[in-house]
């Protein structure tokens, strides 16, 4: 019995971690769309999870967020053919989102069936580790980052990345840049949960080294994947109160000196290995190096973006220009701020109503769910969110970090429902 539970859980993390990284495969199919038709494979095998998720999908929570998406993708192509754009470009991610929530609502129900005594956060941890152990063995060993990338990265995402050192771009998952570290963001919030209310108990060597790991893949994956982690110590404040929170945070600090002293000592003695450091460091500590150098505190990618923001046409302001591509593909007015893209594709009006109904369905959870912390956890979601929006469009948009979002909300829900119809 320990075996099967093993390996449905294996199967599980498997599963979701596909669906959220969604790397490709095949020419058109990327691990996403497996996981999808798994999971719901798996579901018509099972009666309880497909009783389970059948109980839900009928709760007025889950057809509200139905009819969400649903009014999202009218609006916008609505608003678009008025307009005279007829760009649909953006349809594509929406739908997929909409699609996203349903396969992990049948991932859920499996995970309350087959591994009841399994939390969703503990979940959310594996695939972090997961995650964290594919870019570590990308970074230390090219041999494997170059025989992993030759299947699932084309010829301009290799161009794009090269000019980091091969230090970026690593890890199996569709998103290079943007899209994974907002992800790898998200779960390091998600492990600061895991450790603040959950792994109390857990020794402080593993901690440690949980922290220490996937912070450095997360800083490889995109540096404003710090914000999720900088986030959860939030989390520390509610469980352990102001006084131990700042004990352990020195605790934390002091170790972590000695130990990237003495782990930089040993490795940097070797000429390959110390040469991969230098091009992580150069990366991921850019803007430290910056100031050091200039006394300002910023990177290539925070000048860009400064310049990608700008006063949009004042006839279109309220319902945009319908446009998310430009004619050449592109970026639409070469900006691909989130703030910015949202605003110029269907107004303030659309805008507006994305933000709002995020907010919205933020509350809807948390009112509708019971479990340590949550109120601190949706509201450190909230901040994640639209502050990643200011660099890309995330809110409600960003598929990984919704499916994250979802992974959380719906087990919570699914699980306190389930218990007060007993």
């Amino acid at each position: 019995m320990n075996m099967s539970y093993n390996v449905k859980y294996f199967l599980l993390v498997t599963l979701f971690f596909s669906s959220i990284f969604a790397f490709k495969l095949f020419s058109f199919i990327n691990s996403s769309h497996l996981s999808f038709v798994f999971s719901f494979l798996m579901l018509l095998f099972n009666q309880r999870a497909l009783n389970i998720f059948f109980r839900f999908i009928k709760t007025a929570q889950v057809l509200c967020l139905a009819a969400l998406y649903a009014l999202i993708i009218f609006y916008i192509s609505f608003n678009t053919i008025v307009i005279g754009a007829y760009d649909f470009s953006m349809l594509a991610t929406w739908v997929n989102g909409f699609l996203s929530f349903l396969s992990i609502m049948a991932l859920v129900s499996l995970l309350l069936v087959w591994n009841p005594n399994k939390s969703i956060f503990d979940v959310l941890v594996s695939l972090f580790v997961l995650q964290t152990f594919f870019i570590l063995l990308m970074l230390i060993f090219p041999d494997v980052r170059d025989f992993i990338q030759s299947y699932i990265r084309n010829d301009s995402q290799l161009e794009r990345m090269a000019t980091y050192g091969g230090v970026r771009g690593l890890g199996l998952s569709g998103s290079i840049a943007f899209g994974l570290s907002t992800a790898m963001g998200f779960l390091g919030l998600c492990l600061h949960y895991w450790f603040a209310f959950e792994k109390k108990s857990l020794h402080f060597v593993i901690k440690y080294l949980l922290f220490f790991l996937c912070l450095i893949a997360s800083l490889s994956a995109g540096r404003t994947a710090v914000l999720g982690f900088v986030l959860g110590f939030g989390f520390y404040f509610v469980s352990y109160g102001v006084a131990n929170t700042f004990i352990h945070f020195l605790k934390y600090l002091v170790t972590s000196v000695l130990i990237t002293y003495l782990f930089y000592i040993v490795i940097a003695a070797d000429e390959k290995t110390a040469e991969i450091i230098t091009k992580y460091m150069n990366y991921a500590f850019q803007n430290v190096y910056n100031y050091l150098s200039t006394g300002e505190v910023s990177t290539s990618s925070t000048i860009a973006l400064q310049n990608m923001y700008f006063y949009p046409p004042k006839d279109n302001l309220f319902f945009g220009d319908g446009m998310y591509s430009g004619v050449d593909g592109g970026y639409y007015m070469d900006t691909d701020a989130g703030y910015m893209r949202f605003l110029l594709n269907f107004g303030l009006v659309g805008s507006l109503f994305i933000y709002i109904s995020f907010i919205i369905l933020l509350f809807v959870f948390n009112a509708c769910t019971n479990f340590k912390g949550k109120k601190t956890l949706f509201f450190l979601v909230f901040v994640l969110f639209f502050v990643y929006q200011y660099k890309g469009d995330v809110v409600l948009y960003s598929v990984s970090m919704m499916k994250i979002l979802f992974m959380i909300c719906f087990y919570e829900f699914f699980k306190e429902q389930s218990r007060v119809l007993r």
